[in-house]
């Protein structure tokens, strides 16, 4: 996606893309995992890639007001279209979370708010690619 992105948004570092979406989750067993990560990756000197990590869960606000796409974007919408290993989809990774999720109201919510945060930058990445992100996947 990454790739594809790069010819029409210069600003984007495609292998700070490819090392947050390798490292986002190695917190993951812990709470606050993005934080977690965020702090450890600051720690070793590498904040601009904590930083990206850090928001895969929580979007900055201020992400959302640019026209354009991230790598904080990226990242999100990678972690929220993937299952494991494959490619599944946004609404195949939300029935996942909801699912997890216990009929807990606030985190169904909170799923159900970063799923639609994820639909928004999907839209923007087809917008700018000028074709739908399976035909970019597959």
């Amino acid at each position: 996606m990454a790739e594809a992105l790069e010819p029409h948004v210069p600003t984007l570092d495609v292998e700070l893309v490819r090392a947050a979406c390798l490292l986002h989750d190695m917190a993951r067993n812990r709470p606050k995992h993005a934080l977690v990560a965020q702090n450890l990756l600051s720690n070793l000197g590498l904040g601009r890639l904590g930083a990206i990590v850090g928001a895969h869960m929580v979007l900055p606000p201020e992400q959302m007001e640019t026209f354009t796409v991230t790598e904080e974007q990226l990242l999100y919408l990678a972690d929220k279209i993937v299952i494991d290993d494959k490619v599944a989809g946004i609404e195949a990774r939300a029935q996942r979370v909801l699912a997890a999720s216990g009929q807990d109201p606030a985190a169904e919510e909170g799923a159900r708010t970063r799923m639609q945060v994820a639909k928004i930058i999907k839209a923007r990445v087809e917008t700018i690619l000028g074709r739908s992100l399976d035909e970019v996947l597959t």
